[in-house]
């Protein structure tokens, strides 16, 4: 079994769909030969020694129907993969973000004083305070009054 690239994919090499006929692919890989082949780029010759090999390499596959049948089997199979790894790390991600959110404290701080308390605990503050005033209060009242006094 021959190890294929698929990044990018043959067909892609060649600028041709998946359902590309073998006149298709021959005319598209005999046009990018015209373009890449190193006596038309003599400024970038080796540059356009590896276009060629990769055509050439594509162009072998793609027109024979036993191994474009065995490419195809195996880029299916290497996207089904890829596609089946993009599912599984949106899954990891989303359980992450779930967590995260379950992590969070139930109270908001939407509603805050303007110095950055919650109102919960501006309120608990408030009764504290009440509750020592009429404290105070009755001391004074008793105390004044003479009562409680011995």
């Amino acid at each position: 079994m021959q190890n294929f690239t698929f990044e990018p994919s043959l067909y892609r090499h060649l600028c041709i769909g998946e359902k590309a006929t073998k006149q298709e692919i021959r005319k598209a890989y005999l046009g990018l030969q015209k373009v890449f082949h190193p006596d038309k780029n003599p400024d970038s010759q080796e540059w356009a020694n590896e276009q060629t090999k990769v055509l050439n390499l594509a162009y072998g596959i793609l027109s024979n129907d036993s191994k474009k049948a065995e490419y195809d089997r195996q880029l299916n199979s290497y996207l089904l993969k890829q596609e089946q790894e993009r599912k599984r790390e949106e899954d990891i991600k989303r359980q992450e973000e779930a967590k995260a959110e379950q992590v969070k404290p139930s109270y908001s701080y939407s509603s805050s004083t303007s110095s950055g308390f919650p109102i919960m605990a501006f309120v608990v503050a408030l009764i504290v305070i009440v509750g020592l005033v009429f404290l105070f209060v009755d001391s004074v009242d008793n105390g004044g009054s003479g009562a409680g006094h011995g």
